[in-house]
């Protein structure tokens, strides 16, 4: 069992790290495109909509780690007490 919560920590970890990677890879790629160069006005607002999600998504693997992490400690728990 302890090493099933060590897989989703570490699953969970990783997939921060590709949150933050895509968040910069978007933000690097996006306005390159120059068919878009005449929606600057609409970019930013879209680029901030997108920050917002990734901050929100980045938010919820937190959370969902720090509930698996206290599952495991519940779990260990439990355990050394029978």
């Amino acid at each position: 069992m302890s090493n099933e919560f060590n897989r989703i920590h570490e699953s969970l970890i990783t997939l921060d790290g590709k949150v933050d990677d895509l968040r910069v890879n978007v933000a690097e790629n996006y306005v390159t495109n120059d068919e878009l160069t005449k929606h600057i006005t609409s970019e930013d607002s879209w680029h901030v909509r997108f920050s917002e999600e990734m901050a929100q998504t980045r938010n919820e693997c937190t959370s969902t780690r720090v509930i698996v992490d206290r599952m495991w400690l519940d779990s260990k728990s439990k355990v050394s007490d029978d």
